[in-house]
């Protein structure tokens, strides 16, 4: 079907809908006919209508059909189970919504769904699936464990049950001959084949075995492949990438363009960076700097609808984990005619600003060019520079380019300056850096050290896409805005309330919850056993970043106008304004640019924002299986760690390398335990408290690869058998505290939703 004719057909829907959504009573097919003036045949609008079923947004009733919304009832399509609950996404407006174990009446992700709201009691909106609409077909990864069954005619054969104790409860049951050729061990991908219901349990079928799951290598490809991401690309969009290759610079582009091949232009980024998709240039004027930020043209080789185009809006962003990456584009363009490689032409999207004295900035203009970047920058060779400690081989390397990179060094640091005055967030991360053998095996895991070379270019690109919104949003173009929306009132709330609990006073949060206010509570806890917790605390309490169509502007950084120019390589976002900017450029008219554009942005925001979050989910999850293979390596050994935070479960403790891992209760000392405001678990026997933020030792227990898990225990205290919980006491009502079960707020999989906090173990 045409993109023109699903779009009218899409349309049609709207109407069909918005016709049933004001008559509270629903409508028949008969009056339908009539209240739409349907011109079309009756079979068409019958088929329409069905759909409108299938989408959840309508329900049969008798001869009629009725709007979910007058039933009580939100369409939704399940998006993740974690075992004992899970959560679904309203359709009509995209919000989340948790649903628990009880309620999931055996749906699985992808299913669409009518759900009957709850009382919401945490941060999410509730509901219980009361029918499933429409099933989906569902793959997941687990572990698979062989088991021999005597199969009538047929004798003993092997079946066997997977473990994904991430997304099922229970192991999920393989049959004889479903197995493929998967060994007791195997990570394997699978796809349901049953559902749960009545005396039945779940079965599944191995479509696919990636081997042992004790090697975090293959534990990551099952996670790529549970998430539908694909290493290879389709054969039309490497045909059209190798064809651009080969095709290179046309004469007539390069004449056509701001040549800037004679600047002192060049990367940094890196040393193992293949795809360079920004450069920069700096001048000293009289009265400040000219800065160009030059980002690769990626705009120019992938247009509009192609093969190419399809792919990267699939992909959405690149995927980066340990020493793997799953580009957006064919390495054709992202390592070659798009990359910024050094001493090659290449054509380039410059963003050219000027600055006074203090780094505010004064102007910027937008410039289709070609540059040549003089040299490959690496990090770590600028940062020894800056400090004084290079060699004489890395100071000849860039000798041109040194006057350069103190003034850029100069800039950055009234850039800082600048963005502490606005009362921009500086919220610590930490990034791990592992170190594999030839095999993929992991021989260490330490952290990703920052200089100043990375606040360098960091500060720049956000000049740069600072720039791009506030001229978006004054030309008022069709944009991609990269928008974070300011605390809710209730989160601010439980924010102000843990605070307090550890002797902070942050109750001025509540009529000013400004980043300027936030800044000022974590700075006064710069140093202090609680400052992780409260960096941690402090993130939780945030909206999520997203794109948007929208410029709602960034609370984060403190500014009005935000978008991402600077990564066209690895962004969809990215190369979706590159289009918007280069159609005004080349002067299109102002109502057809909106009419080419308006409905692509919202889509491209929509399905960025998506496989952003899906990026982050499966970056994270093959990190871990890194981690916990890292700690085979180390089993028995004692290392110094932090606590960050206590559950019903025991208490997370991190070690200085970014390796989290959990002390159960059953291995911490005899008695029993009692969680006192979710900052500190307590031995009532004894006395003794672990609070979130205590340094701690402890020795590694066990370590589970394909579920990325590590276990600790404390030296000299022998695990036990599993303790059940002890029953809740009862307490006088408290206001709830913003801290989760677990602590760290980049690890939600492992958190219980606040509905399934209890104040005692």
């Amino acid at each position: 079907m045409e993109k023109n004719q699903i779009n009218q057909r899409e349309s049609q829907k709207r109407k069909i809908l918005e016709a049933y959504t004001r008559r509270k009573k629903g409508l028949t097919l008969k009056e339908a006919v009539e209240k739409l003036d349907w011109k079309g045949s009756f079979s068409l609008l019958e088929e329409l209508v069905e759909e409108l079923k299938g989408d959840g947004l309508l329900v049969a009733k008798g001869s009629r059909a009725v709007a979910s919304r007058h039933l009580g009832l939100i369409p939704a399509q399940v998006t993740r189970l974690a075992g004992t609950f899970g959560f679904a996404r309203q359709l009509e407006n995209e919000e989340e919504m948790f649903i628990p174990g009880r309620g999931l009446l055996d749906a699985l992700p992808g299913d669409i769904v009518l759900v009957e709201p709850l009382p919401k009691l945490g941060e999410l909106s509730e509901g219980k699936i009361v029918r499933i609409v429409r099933t989906a077909a569902f793959r997941f990864a687990g572990t698979f464990r062989a088991a021999r069954e005597d199969v009538p005619g047929h004798g003993e054969r092997q079946g066997g049950y997977i473990e994904a104790f991430k997304i099922f409860r229970d192991p999920v049951r393989v049959f004889p001959g479903r197995e493929l050729d998967a060994k007791d061990g195997d990570r394997v991908l699978a796809e349901a084949t049953r559902r749960a219901g009545g005396f039945q349990e779940p079965a599944a079928e191995v479509i696919h075995v990636f081997g042992s799951s004790l090697a975090a290598k293959n534990c990551c490809e099952a996670v790529l492949a549970s998430n539908n991401i694909q290493r290879a690309f389709p054969p039309e969009a490497v045909e059209q990438a190798d064809e651009l290759c080969a095709k290179g610079i046309h004469p007539k582009e390069l004449e056509a363009r701001l040549d800037l091949r004679d600047g002192l232009i060049f990367t940094i980024d890196g040393a193992d960076s293949k795809d360079l998709d920004d450069a920069v240039s700096i001048e000293k004027t009289g009265t400040g700097w000219k800065l160009g930020v030059h980002i690769a043209d990626v705009s120019y080789y992938v247009t509009e609808q192609s093969p190419l185009d399809q792919c990267a809006f699939e992909r959405g962003t690149s995927i980066y984990y340990a020493d793997s990456v799953i580009p957006m584009l064919p390495e054709g363009l992202s390592n070659g005619i798009c990359s910024l490689n050094p001493q090659e032409d290449r054509l380039a999207f410059s963003c050219l600003m000027e600055l006074d004295g203090a780094g505010e900035l004064l102007q910027y203009r937008f410039e289709k060019t070609v540059i040549r970047s003089r040299v490959k920058g690496v990090y770590r060779e600028i940062n020894d520079i800056l400090e004084d400690a290079a060699s004489e081989e890395i100071l000849e390397k860039y000798r041109p380019l040194l006057p350069s990179i103190r003034l850029m060094a100069e800039l950055a640091g009234k850039l800082v300056d600048k963005r502490r005055e606005r009362g921009c967030l500086e919220l610590e991360s930490v990034e791990p850096k592992f170190q594999l053998d030839g095999e993929g095996r992991v021989l260490d895991v330490s952290v990703r050290k920052r200089g100043f070379a990375e606040r360098i270019i960091e500060e720049f690109m956000l000049l740069a896409n600072r720039s791009a919104a506030k001229y978006a949003a004054a030309q008022g173009l069709p944009f991609v805005y990269r928008i974070h929306e300011k605390p809710a009132p209730d989160r601010v709330d439980s924010l102000v309330t843990l605070l307090g609990i550890m002797g902070i006073n942050g109750a001025g949060l509540r009529e000013d919850s400004s980043p300027a206010a936030l800044s000022r509570i974590l700075e006064s806890v710069r140093g202090e056993d609680v400052e992780q917790v409260v960096n941690h605390s402090l993130i939780r309490s945030m909206a999520k970043a997203k794109y948007s169509p929208e410029n709602k502007g960034h609370f984060g950084l403190a500014l009005e106008d935000y978008a991402h120019f600077t990564s066209p390589i690895r962004r969809y976002p990215d190369l979706s304004i590159h289009r918007i900017l280069s159609a005004h450029l080349l002067h299109m008219r102002p109502d057809r640019l909106k009419n080419r554009y308006t409905s692509f942005v919202s889509s491209s925001a929509q399905r960025s924002s998506e496989t952003e979050v899906r990026a982050m989910a499966v970056e994270r999850e093959c990190e871990d299986c890194y981690k916990a293979e890292y700690m085979t390596l180390h089993m028995g050994e004692e290392f110094d760690g932090v606590i960050t935070g206590v559950s019903r479960q025991g208490m997370w403790v991190e070690l200085p390398n970014t390796i989290e891992g959990l002390v159960r209760l059953e291995a911490m000392p005899l008695g029993d335990y009692d969680i006192v405001e979710q900052i500190q678990i307590v031995n009532i026997l004894t006395g003794k408290k672990y609070r979130i933020g205590d340094r701690i030792r402890v020795c590694v227990l066990g370590a589970d690869v394909a579920g990325g898990k590590v276990d600790f225990g404390i030296p000299g205290v022998e695990p036990r058998p599993k303790l059940a919980p002890v029953p809740p006491k009862k307490k006088p009502a408290k206001a709830k505290s913003a801290a989760p079960a677990k602590g760290r707020g980049k690890k939600s999989s492992k958190r219980k939703h606040p509905r399934k906090k209890k104040k005692h173990v």
